[in-house]
């Protein structure tokens, strides 16, 4: 995804995709899978931020944040 801020938001081992294009809080982007690399394994979302396009962040502050 391809925030307002600039920022890059990728997730992986996605089961299935939902909502396109431009996206509102809330909407479902999809369902946790083992896809990938990650086949056999339990079901989950890798998930990174990159600030302006550049190198991967560790996401963990900016959800925490999000969800206070």
């Amino acid at each position: 995804l391809e925030g307002d801020d600039g920022h890059t938001y990728f997730g992986t081992h996605m089961d299935s995709f939902g909502a396109e294009g431009r996206v509102s809080a809330g909407a479902l982007l999809g369902t946790v899978g083992d896809s990938g690399n990650a086949r056999g394994a339990k079901p989950h979302l890798h998930f990174e931020i990159y600030p302006n396009g550049v190198e991967a962040v560790n996401p963990y502050p900016t959800l925490a944040a999000a969800c206070r």
